[in-house]
């Protein structure tokens, strides 16, 4: 639910702090490797990070016609 991304911000204002954006090729391999994770398929194109913002994120690649999650940064 939309609900469970609001957050307090800066002088008491709650924002919507839900974002996506598309996330480089290096971006995805060096979230993998920073975080340990479990070796993806290969990479040969960007992917979609879901992020929820000062928080952490999850990406969304497209690979032999399925989306799969990938590793997403802090």
């Amino acid at each position: 639910m939309d609900i469970e991304y609001l957050q307090g911000m800066e002088k008491g204002k709650i924002v919507f702090s839900r974002k996506i954006a598309t996330i480089s090729k290096k971006a995805i391999i060096d979230n993998v490797t920073n975080y340990n994770a479990p070796k993806p398929p290969p990479i040969d194109h960007q992917g979609i990070d879901d992020i929820f913002s000062r928080k952490a994120s999850s990406t969304l690649y497209f690979y032999r016609g399925k989306w799969i999650n990938i590793q997403g940064g802090d």
